[in-house]
Formats: C-alpha cells, structure tokens, sequence
C-alpha cells in the first residue's frame, strides 16, 4: 500500500518488554489487541532462536515519521528529536538498545552519523540536563553514546516510571 508500518520483534527472554510494548500500542489502536505468540525461527549455524513478533497496522499518516527518520534509505536523527525524545521514549531507548557500562549507560546508535550523535547528546543536555558523551563503537565510523554516571540519578528518575522491571538492571537496579 502507501502506508508505514513499524515491524517489532525480541527474543523470547525480553518477552516481558515486548508484551508491555504490544499493550502499550495496542492500547492507542496501532495494532491487533492479540497478545503476540512465541515463535521458532532457523538463526545463524543453524540455531533455533524463540521470538515474540508484533505489526503495527499500515497507516498513511506514519509516512511522515518515516520521512523524518530516512532520507534516501539512509537513517538519520531528525532535526526535531527534541519533540520526539520524551521519558518514555528515553527509557523505550534504553530497554531497546542500552546496556549497562560500568556505572553509566550506553546506548548504541551504531548506525548514525558523528554528527546525529551529538544531536541526541545535546538534546539529552539541553532537555534533561543529562551529560552523555560520543563514542567510537570500535568500527570506523560507527557511534555509541555514553551517558555519564553522575548523571544517572537524573536519568533513573526519568525513566524508571515506564521501564519494564525485567529491564531495570540496565538503569543498575
């Protein structure tokens, strides 16, 4: 069609959050009230690996998330994330593609710019007051952001109120 839609899948061990997640959209009328299955799918070396999938419904009106977000196929940080990056989508973030380093938290953004990571950087700063820095990922021209252990009372207070509790060892709890 000439609809977007958002395809959203996690291994059977952060059932818990992607079950929330479904709810959660669910709740808004996205998707299918059908809370989603565990299913078996063929990994790499041939491992079988347990998933839970969800679709949101095809909506013209998502097409103009998606042209903010990509621009000739390539993803980028929109100019406007400052609108987008709420509490929820904070913690969204974390649960998503965070992970605990030492006693601050990562949050990976391997696929964007130098340049888009200093957005998010600044706009956590400016909007939050949280200090996070741009790292190297290790690979040339790939990007994580570190956002920094003083600033993660800020960051649980925050957050805390939408992470899943499965989740919650990423914010050190």
């Amino acid at each position: 069609g000439f609809g977007t839609r958002l395809s959203i899948s996690q291994e059977s061990n952060r059932a818990e959050y992607l079950i929330w997640l479904h709810n959660l959209i669910a709740n808004l009328g996205y998707c299918n009230p059908t809370i989603p299955k565990l299913q078996s799918r063929l990994g790499v070396k041939g491992k079988v690996r347990f998933i839970l999938r969800f679709h949101t419904y095809t909506y013209s009106s998502l097409n103009s998330l998606h042209s903010a977000w990509y621009t000739n196929g390539i993803k980028h940080i929109p100019a406007n994330i400052s609108d987008y990056l709420t509490p929820l989508a904070l913690a969204i973030w974390i649960i998503d593609d965070g992970g605990r380093i030492g006693y601050g938290v990562k949050l990976s953004t391997n696929s964007f710019t130098f340049e888009d990571c200093t957005r998010l950087v600044i706009v956590l700063y400016e909007k939050y007051n949280i200090k996070a820095t741009v790292q190297s990922a290790g690979v040339s021209n790939q990007y994580h952001i570190y956002i920094w252990s003083d600033s993660m009372a800020k960051l649980r207070i925050l957050v805390r109120p939408y992470m899943v509790s499965s989740m919650l060892y990423k914010l050190g709890e």
